[in-house]
């Protein structure tokens, strides 16, 4: 299940092209793609696994103005399995998750206003379930249990437990009143966890949200504060801070860059509460 967390990437102004592909013995497990002109940053990652299928691919497009992550998961055989879209809009962010059985027809849509979730199926946007109460269970085509979802009244509520086809964990959140509560938790193919975040009993972001790459390194931390809702993001780069940034109500307020090897700090320039540019630190 993606229904959760978007990145942003450091702030960067000059038009550049990125291409950075990460192993995992001798096999490609990750491709990236970043691409930044002027104020916009695109980032498209692809992940695949040991023998080479694809099983996910994220989309972002962050700028001053527009902030959109787009990710789709996929089956072994190639088919769409599920695609998930956030829009962050004043007020909160809308979330919208779709998933689909092995034949690429729709089984439900899950959308997420600020901080509630509703599960609809695909003819009248009814609640998907008939049988208002308990475990929701789907499998795979070979068997293996693909989604468990707890159902109550017909909403969902407690745990949502999603796996990939070899048998490893994708996903595991818990809900409480339509709301993600407690720590979300997301892994990758290869069983080692991408990502974590932790929620209030609201369902908003709050204390510390990490991701991983492929083979265990922590590459960013973000620390959410609820009182004023503003947040801190910091990129790492081996055992190095490679970015940091500071968000006030969703917009970028402050950040820094370091570019390397010379380690040279780039620091952004605010006008207006927009970034303009970037300044060498000396």
């Amino acid at each position: 299940m993606i229904l959760a967390v978007a990145m942003a990437p450091a702030c960067v102004i000059e038009r550049s092209l990125l291409y950075a592909n990460q192993y995992s013995n001798g096999a490609l497990c990750q491709a990236t793609v970043a691409e930044s002109r002027g104020r916009v940053s695109n980032l498209v990652t692809q992940e695949f696994t040991p023998v080479g299928f694809r099983y996910m691919r994220s989309t972002q497009s962050i700028g001053p103005e527009r902030r959109v992550n787009d990710v789709t998961a996929y089956y072994l055989s190639g088919g769409v399995r599920e695609t998930g879209r956030l829009v962050p809009r004043t007020g909160g962010a809308v979330r919208e998750l779709r998933t689909y059985d092995e034949m690429g027809n729709l089984e439900f849509t899950a959308v997420s206003t600020n901080d509630r979730v509703t599960v609809y199926t695909p003819s009248e946007r009814l609640k998907i379930w008939r049988h208002p109460t308990g475990v929701k269970t789907l499998f795979f085509r070979n068997g293996k249990i693909r989604e468990l979802i707890t159902v109550e009244n017909g909403r969902v509520e407690g745990p949502w437990t999603s796996y990939w086809e070899n048998g490893e964990l994708q996903s595991h959140l818990v809900f409480d009143d339509h709301r993600i509560v407690g720590e979300a938790r997301y892994y990758y193919f290869n069983g080692l966890l991408k990502s974590s975040q932790n929620f209030d009993p609201n369902g908003f972001p709050h204390g510390l949200a990490e991701q991983y790459d492929p083979s265990g390194v922590l590459k960013e931390r973000a620390s959410y504060s609820n009182a004023d809702l503003k947040w801190k993001v910091t990129f790492f780069e081996g055992d190095y801070t490679n970015a940091y940034q500071e968000y006030d109500h969703g917009r970028l307020t402050a950040c820094f860059r370091f570019k390397y090897p010379n380690l040279h700090k780039y620091v952004g320039v605010f006008s207006n509460g927009r970034l303009i540019g970037e300044t060498l630190e000396r």
